[in-house]
């Protein structure tokens, strides 16, 4: 991914569009479109993060949390299209200028992945949002460990916030794209059992495989970007015996 993202963001658009540098976010004009944009719905936004929390649904069982996702985009004018590669697995996707002429082989792009490998008109982006729970981990919106169902599933891994953090990224960067005149695509992955699976099953299916660049973010003690190389996914099986636990970076 890192080497494809490397020879396909050749040029800065913002630039080309007479907007000024546009390089590290440090274009004035540009942040405060993002900001003025995302702080007027920032109520909207929280009460989605809060929405998932109360609801936490474990891998393959997401479908609520899907849904929540995928009427939002589709009330923002993206084009939902659910995959079939994974339960609760969609895409959103939104074309901005060009009057959505995509073109993949010299034929209109139909779906995300559909034609991949074809080199295409606006540079595609996406953001991969993440939903699931985890068994176990119910707790209450506080700071102290309190169950509000003992035994029930629970965010213990942030993704209610995960999935609304890439949300807005999308939602946001559609916004700009738009304000300015510059044409894009724009992609909200909806990405069930990250804990279990992760995006393998639509990784294969050639999904992501058109895309210019697709951006991921985690909740973390600290709030800095990240480029990196992930680890080789191998199957294995282990078992171990003890009290249960979530593994960490």
């Amino acid at each position: 991914m890192s080497r494809k993202l490397s020879r396909s963001i050749t040029a800065n658009p913002l630039e080309e569009a007479g907007t000024g540098s546009g390089v590290g976010g440090e274009d004035r004009v540009l942040r405060s479109i993002v900001e003025d944009f995302v702080g007027a719905r920032a109520e909207e936004y929280d009460a989605v993060a809060r929405d998932i929390w109360e609801h936490p649904e474990v891998a393959f069982a997401e479908e609520r949390s899907a849904r929540v996702y995928r009427e939002r985009l589709a009330s923002r004018g993206f084009a939902v299209t659910e995959y079939p590669e994974m339960p609760n697995s969609f895409v959103a996707e939104k074309t901005i200028g060009a009057g959505g002429g995509a073109t993949v082989s010299g034929k209109k792009r139909n779906a995300a992945g559909d034609g991949a490998g074809s080199l295409v008109k606006e540079p595609i982006i996406g953001f991969m949002g993440e939903y699931d729970a985890l068994p176990g981990m119910s707790q209450a919106c506080d700071i102290e460990r309190r169950p509000e169902t003992a035994g029930a599933p629970g965010h213990a891994c942030g993704h209610n916030l995960l999935g609304a953090g890439s949300l807005v990224a999308a939602e946001a960067l559609a916004h700009l794209l738009e304000s300015r005149g510059i044409s894009g695509i724009v992609r909200y992955y909806g990405c069930p059992a990250e804990e279990s699976l992760g995006r393998i099953p639509i990784v294969k299916a050639g999904r992501f495989d058109d895309c210019s660049a697709v951006l991921t973010w985690h909740p973390a003690d600290v709030n800095t970007p990240h480029r990196y190389l992930s680890s080789a996914n191998l199957a294995a099986v282990f078992s171990f015996k003890g009290r249960a636990s979530h593994a960490g970076m």
